[in-house]
């Protein structure tokens, strides 16, 4: 009745949601300080090593004709 939940009935299951004023509501009633907020509030700050890391990844050894079986080679 407080309007803190948002629901939804989807294939025999039902789903509810904490909108922002419930997570307000629990954090209070909770006696939680200001600062502690659900994980997916926060965002995630990567490092600089760990960005180029994942570029590094990423990029894949392009391939040169020596690697290429020749289509004579190729046989099913």
């Amino acid at each position: 009745s407080r309007r803190y939940l948002k629901g939804t009935f989807s294939w025999q299951w039902s789903y509810y949601m904490l909108n922002n004023a419930g997570v307000k509501y629990i954090c209070k009633y909770l006696g939680l300080p200001e600062d502690v907020v659900p994980a997916t509030y926060k965002k995630v700050k990567m490092a600089r090593s760990n960005l180029d890391d994942k570029k590094e990844d990423k990029e894949e050894p392009t391939k040169t004709k020596e690697e290429e079986p020749a289509p004579a080679e190729v046989r099913d």
